[in-house]
């Protein structure tokens, strides 16, 4: 059983764009300590998220909107597009979130 299952819908969504940042390595992010500090939620409480003990905070998801230019709406499960298309100026960020939504169409 997959232990995303039972959390909310923010905290599943809110550890995929985790995952993704680092593997693509958005904002310089390598790391689960680097993308939490530019968050704002300590890496030790990442272990107590994915088991359902915690929860992100409503700052914790604006931070990572604001930063990672990632949709709210994402985010809260409204739409399955992860980025924001307004907050995408950086011609590197636009081709990684196009390989995404080409890769994502390969998976269907």
């Amino acid at each position: 059983m997959n232990q995303n299952t039972e959390l909310h819908i923010t905290d599943q969504r809110m550890l995929q764009v985790m995952e993704y940042c680092i593997a693509h390595k958005l904002r310089d992010t390598t790391t689960i300590k680097g993308w939490c500090m530019k968050v704002g939620i300590a890496h030790t409480n990442i272990d107590n998220v994915r088991k359902g003990h915690q929860q992100f905070r409503k700052d914790h998801i604006l931070q990572a909107c604001t930063t990672f230019g990632i949709s709210a709406d994402y985010i809260y499960g409204l739409t399955d597009k992860m980025f924001r298309t307004e907050a995408t100026t950086d011609p590197i960020t636009r081709i990684r979130e196009a390989l995404n939504e080409i890769e994502q169409l390969n998976q269907r």
